[in-house]
């Protein structure tokens, strides 16, 4: 799973130094296109989904996304410490009589937008802004599949909602119908860390999960969802150095005591999905909590090998808007 050849729908090649990341930012195509530059006035030409970047001392604030419906920005707003939440303002109040810049989707906006909206507003506690940012926010509601990196899936583990995914389930709902891609989150019962397990549903006739777990556990799903309660010492093994790790398929009728939540990828699953399933199945594979556990081989299952870098505002600024 960690080494394989890049295929033709991976969206990002991979990287191995900071000059190759440099070069692929001088050579992307970005997703986004400037509107009104931060030093232009506002004349209130602003169409439903466009974005808006708030700059305050040369660093970006806030980011944002024009709501045509109510004329409102939506946003991802720190409350406290660990909270936040989606709310929605008008844009004197968004921009704060800061400079701000609005850049507009090439393409066009998803016909999933407003469904998205309505989405994130009922979904708040989802959204973290310690581990989901205001630009990540942005690309969730615009649809925009960004591969995922390595650093992404410690967020991913700790609850926060994947992004380039629909909800098909919540932790509290009863009911989800899964289908073949779907990524399954289960939150981890005895956990005092709240880290989570994580699956691909990889057959939707008798609903099987495929998944990866140390090789110590038993095979029974309470003791798979680490770190539930495979045990201390498999933990502290895990953590020190890579332990045998075990690729495995269970039921989902097994999770059905669990909370757990069903993501949909947005832009479907790779032709080579049913391939890595089936190659997972007879790989030998090494776990270790922090650098490859269950959210990590999920993920590749989804997207193929994961970049081992940081993407922070700026660098998500960089990588898909223009001019910046």
């Amino acid at each position: 799973m960690k080494k394989r050849e890049t295929t033709e729908e991976e969206i990002l090649v991979e990287v191995k130094s900071p000059e190759d990341v440099k070069m692929r930012l001088v050579l992307e195509p970005k997703v986004f296109r400037i509107v009104k530059n931060f030093t232009e006035e506002y004349a209130g030409n602003v169409e439903n989904g466009d974005v808006f970047i708030v700059q305050q001392h040369k660093k970006i604030r806030n980011a944002g996304v024009f709501c045509a419906e109510d004329t409102q920005i939506i946003q991802l707003k720190k409350t406290f410490v660990f909270r936040s939440e989606v709310k929605k303002v008008g844009v004197d109040r968004f921009t704060g009589g800061n400079r701000f810049a609005i850049y507009r989707k090439n393409g066009g906006i998803p016909n999933s937008f407003r469904d998205n909206v309505h989405e994130a507003m009922s979904r708040g506690p989802e959204y973290n802004f310690n581990r989901f940012n205001c630009i990540e926010f942005v690309l969730d509601l615009l649809d925009v599949d960004l591969k995922p990196t390595v650093k992404d899936c410690m967020k991913i583990g700790l609850g926060s909602k994947p992004r380039g995914f629909k909800v098909v389930k919540k932790f509290s709902d009863d009911d989800g119908n899964a289908k073949l891609g779907d990524l399954f989150i289960i939150e981890c019962v005895i956990s005092g860390a709240g880290y989570h397990h994580a699956g691909v549903c990889c057959q939707e006739p008798g609903q099987e999960i495929i998944h990866f777990t140390p090789q110590t556990l038993s095979q029974n799903l309470t003791s798979a969802l680490y770190p539930g309660s495979f045990g201390f010492s498999a933990a502290v093994t895990s953590l020190s150095s890579p332990c045998p790790g075990l690729v495995s398929k269970i039921s989902v009728k097994g999770i059905s005591r669990c909370k757990f939540a069903i993501y949909r990828k947005k832009s479907g699953i790779p032709a080579s999905f049913q391939r890595r399933v089936e190659e997972a199945m007879h790989q030998n594979l090494k776990y270790q909590l922090f650098d490859y556990n269950c959210v990590h081989f999920a993920l590749e299952l989804l997207y193929g090998e994961l970049e081992d870098t940081e993407r922070n505002v700026e660098d998500l600024m960089k990588l898909l808007f223009d001019g910046f």
